[in-house]
């Protein structure tokens, strides 16, 4: 791959493809035997693909495990700001090779997608699933796949592995095993409560740092959307006859939510991130300046 010959954050951290073959029918050709009158949205064709075995993300515990995840992250950055969205961030998807994290199936990953939503067919896995991507919008297609929903994929991955499993093996038992089983909508629902709950599990690992990310969800995401509330009450009450003074207070407030709402950029987005899981602010600070040095110029040349 041409980025991970460029930047040592990617090189080794992705799949070495051995051997490739893609199938001539794709899903259409099915959909269209069957009588579908959507036949070519999504279309798919199989492709056969070989690489090296690793070791999956779920298997390591403690230090190896969220170095690999540490690793996976950085590596999942620099792929974004180099235009390949990765968007199915899953314990699969996650492996290692020796000492290293290695992100791994870039089947739903896309190059350099356009501004509009892309629609719901090719999102990933509902259990690590960012809530936005979960909620109606999102499954109607009409939620762009944002860097900060795969960011958010990081955290729900690593939580269900400290909640999952135990030892490097799945619990008989876990406490998210209803997670499972539910639908798109539900599965929003109970991670929307589960950062809002203040207990986590008993017996799970890593404790501290669950709730260092479930603090940074709830202001990343639930506040955020608390904020958006506001912002729309406050229009609807703009619009209702106001004294001269209360209208100037109102559109005072609307442009504060406004600011608080404005979404963020992906390199802040992963800054704060970074700096939560513990980088060093320099490394990062670096790699972020580098990252949109160097891409931003390939792009604009492509």
């Amino acid at each position: 791959m041409k980025v991970a010959a460029k930047d040592n954050d990617v090189k080794g951290h992705v799949p070495v493809l051995l051997l490739t073959h893609q199938f001539s029918i794709s899903t259409s050709t099915i959909r269209n035997a069957l009588g579908s009158t959507h036949a070519t949205i999504g279309s798919r064709k199989l492709c056969l693909i070989v690489f090296t075995q690793f070791e999956p993300i779920t298997e390591l515990q403690g230090d190896e495990l969220y170095q690999a995840w540490c690793e996976c992250a950085l590596c999942h950055y620099v792929l974004w700001k180099a235009g390949i969205h990765h968007r199915d961030v899953s314990c699969a998807n996650l492996m290692r090779d020796g000492r290293m994290g290695v992100l791994h199936d870039f089947d739903l990953a896309c190059l350099t997608p356009s501004d509009k939503p892309l629609g719901n067919e090719r999102t990933g896995m509902i259990l690590f699933m960012a809530i936005h991507l979960l909620q109606q919008d999102g499954q109607a297609g009409k939620v762009k796949h944002l860097y900060r929903h795969d960011m958010e994929s990081f955290i729900w991955l690593y939580i269900w592995i400290c909640c999952q499993y135990k030892d490097g093996k799945l619990r008989p038992i876990g406490p998210l095993d209803n997670w499972a089983q539910l639908d798109a909508t539900q599965c929003a629902m109970q991670k929307h409560d589960f950062l809002l709950t203040a207990e986590l599990p008993p017996g799970i690992s890593n404790g501290k740092l669950i709730r260092k990310f479930k603090a940074f969800l709830v202001e990343e995401v639930v506040s955020r959307d608390a904020t958006r509330v506001r912002l729309d009450a406050a229009q609807d009450s703009l619009s209702d006859e106001q004294q001269p003074a209360e209208t100037g207070q109102l559109q005072q407030k609307i442009e504060r939510l406004k600011v608080e709402v404005d979404e963020k950029s992906e390199d802040v987005i992963f800054t704060e991130f970074a700096l939560m899981i513990g980088f060093d602010r320099k490394r990062i600070e670096a790699k972020v300046a580098e990252a949109v040095k160097r891409y931003s110029q390939e792009m604009q040349a492509q």
